[in-house]
């Protein structure tokens, strides 16, 4: 069984670069939070970066049953304000602590800033604020050199990424009782949508719709046997932008045999498998 947890990143103005999703209705979002709590899924994925969601989750009635995560973009000078902001957020949420906080710009921080973030994590548990602490990530070389306790890495996976499955550094985190969470399962969409990526990767989408093949597989259940076929990652951080869409997840069973991730090519170009080198078509 998938332990998920619902990405958020599209209840606020809209998200997406290749696959662009529009601002979703108050309705729509009142349906995939009902289906979520009648689902098993009592965990949303934030961001102090999410423009609106705040505001938009807060209006819901439903909001209480459910565990609060969030990423926060770390730097010394705004500790304070940072602080606030949280205290703001829960205030608006009507909850008395975040479940996580991650730093969110792990990748930008030097040595130096990361053990600064870590410790300023660790005075928001001692606090009250959270109750986990954790980084997010996008290179395994980012699990380098952790001095100090954490509880949870969130990071990449999908068939376009699965570096952090082959990662001598992820393994024995997760052996030490690292939770790690997968995030960007579709790709920001493009692996239910192979088409909207630009042409220049057509030899990589044919080689996706080629395992699809192989497989009898929808493109929706090409994308979660990697994350149903490996043993790094035990939650899956899922967006939806309708409620079908998170109807069509939650029930999207089949056979995924274990020898599958030998199947999945182990290096694609950055180009395609980092969203943060994307440039438009």
């Amino acid at each position: 069984m998938r332990l998920l947890v619902l990405g958020c990143a599209q209840f606020g103005k809209g998200y997406g670069f290749y696959v662009k999703t529009p601002q979703i209705s108050s309705g729509e979002l009142s349906k995939i939070l009902e289906f979520a709590a009648s689902n098993d899924v009592n965990e949303l994925d934030l961001a102090q970066n999410y423009e609106g969601v705040v505001e938009n989750l807060a209006e819901q009635s439903s909001i209480g049953a459910f565990q609060l995560g969030t990423k926060i973009k770390y730097s010394q000078s705004s500790e304070l304000e940072i602080t606030n902001l949280l205290r703001t957020n829960l205030k608006a949420f009507g909850a008395g602590y975040f479940e996580s906080i991650l730093i969110h710009n792990w990748a930008q921080l030097n040595k130096a800033e990361r053990n600064q973030a870590l410790a300023y994590l660790s005075n928001l548990r001692t606090e009250g604020i959270t109750r986990s602490i954790g980084i997010s990530v996008y290179e395994t070389k980012e699990l380098l050199e952790l001095d100090a306790k954490i509880d949870i890495v969130q990071a990449p996976l999908s068939y376009f990424n699965t570096k952090f499955l082959h990662d001598e550094n992820a393994v024995q985190l997760k052996n030490q009782g690292v939770i790690f969470v997968a995030r960007s399962i579709f790709h920001q969409g493009t692996l239910l949508n192979p088409d909207a990526l630009p042409t220049e990767f057509t030899a990589f989408i044919d080689e996706f719709e080629d395992f699809c093949a192989r497989h009898n597989y929808s493109h929706l259940q090409a994308a979660l046997s990697v994350f149903d076929t490996q043993s790094v990652f035990s939650k899956l951080v899922i967006g939806v932008a309708a409620c079908n869409q998170f109807e069509q997840i939650v029930k999207c069973e089949f056979e995924a045999p274990k020898s599958l991730q030998a199947e999945i090519p182990l290096h694609f170009p950055d180009q395609l498998s980092d969203p943060r080198q994307w440039v438009a078509k």
